[in-house]
């Protein structure tokens, strides 16, 4: 009974409400939702005028008491509050809800939305952008305090890496790993210092704080393979697509080295998410279809991270470490900002590298 009186009680105020709008009365006993509409209006304008003659003269400019003040809101009209409500997925209307309750849900909305979308918005390179400003930052300051920067420490020269090529050929699947680790460690790290080398001038420039930011991605990136090889985990299909990626790197044949990186990334089958079983009868070029030629990258996404980090250090390898043009991929197309390598000539950094890699017969290995 309370609440049915409670229901009667809402009816007739609001009934009284339309009465003093005259909306209803005497021989009228309907109304067209526009002229509601063009009532809530009127009223809205009548208090956007009071409050700014109220600010011309004024007056009202006592400390606001609480949030249901209508100053804290946009001054906005109904059909437009429906309007966004409405692309926002919620109701117009609620159960009792005056003008004001309805800009104020709008406005809470808005605010969670904005801030929802903000957060997706924010992928990884922004991220690391953001890393990046606030190491920039950090160098100057220690610069200012008379510290000079300092390069990494690469263990290894090329000529290492030579003879960690000769052991990779004849190594098994467990020592195999731990080679590989190495030598992308160590295009990482050399990649990493000849970034630490550059001016600070260049750092602050927008193509400086995209390099740096590639660079820590792709740092990222690589750390789930490292764990892996560590802790030799990792399949006999990826190790011996990257046992072809480094040794064809080592040799600095960028063609074919991009050759084995396209059969470890889309692989080279007819299908390639692998079909291992495709009927109960044996076919005419069945063996091609077997798992180690499928698609990596499309095995899960921390897979196809550090398979594109491979891809940027392939890149690096060519710029820091190059051949003739007729054993390069894009020769000469490789961006100066990612990879600042200042080299005294390419002929003559291949005149070294030939020196580094010429061993001797009684070379032990």
């Amino acid at each position: 009974m309370e609440a049915l009186a409670a229901i009667k009680a809402e009816a007739a105020r609001r009934r009284a409400q339309l009465e003093k709008d005259n909306l209803v009365g005497g021989k009228r006993t309907y109304f067209k939702r526009s002229q509601l509409q063009a009532v809530h209006q009127e009223q809205h304008d009548n208090e956007t005028t009071t409050k700014q003659r109220r600010r011309s003269s004024g007056e009202g400019i006592a400390v606001k008491p609480t949030h249901d003040d209508t100053d804290d809101l946009p001054d906005i009209s109904v059909p437009e509050v429906h309007r966004r409500l409405r692309s926002l997925g919620e109701p117009i209307q609620l159960f009792a809800e005056t003008l004001l309750a309805k800009r104020q849900r709008l406005q809470e909305l808005e605010l969670k939305q904005g801030e929802h979308s903000h957060g997706r918005q924010r992928n990884e390179l922004h991220e690391a952008l953001a890393n990046v400003d606030e190491m920039i930052i950090n160098e100057l300051l220690k610069q200012g305090e008379g510290e000079a920067p300092k390069a990494r420490n690469t263990k290894y020269s090329w000529r290492d890496m030579q003879i960690l090529g000769r052991k990779l050929k004849k190594a098994d699947n467990g020592p195999a790993q731990i080679l590989i680790r190495r030598f992308l460690r160590f295009l990482l790290d050399s990649w990493g210092n000849d970034l630490d080398m550059r001016p600070p001038e260049l750092k602050q420039t927008s193509e400086g704080r995209l390099a740096s930011a590639t660079f820590k991605q792709t740092d990222t990136y690589m750390k789930p393979l490292f764990t892996k090889l560590k802790r030799k985990e990792t399949s006999e299909a990826v190790i011996e697509a990257l046992r072809e990626v480094v040794d064809t790197m080592l040799r600095r044949e960028y063609i074919a080295t991009n050759d084995a990186y396209l059969r470890l990334a889309i692989g080279n089958a007819a299908w390639p998410i692998g079909v291992t079983s495709v009927g109960i009868h044996s076919r005419t070029g069945r063996e091609r279809i077997f798992s180690q030629k499928i698609a990596h990258v499309l095995n899960d996404e921390t897979q196809r991270k550090y398979i594109q980090g491979i891809k940027r250090l392939m890149t690096f390898s060519q710029k820091r470490f190059p051949n003739v043009p007729s054993k390069c991929l894009e020769f000469r197309g490789v961006q100066q900002a990612l990879y600042p390598v200042s080299n005294e000539g390419d002929e003559v950094v291949i005149r070294q590298l030939e020196e580094a890699e010429r061993f001797d017969d009684e070379d032990e290995v």
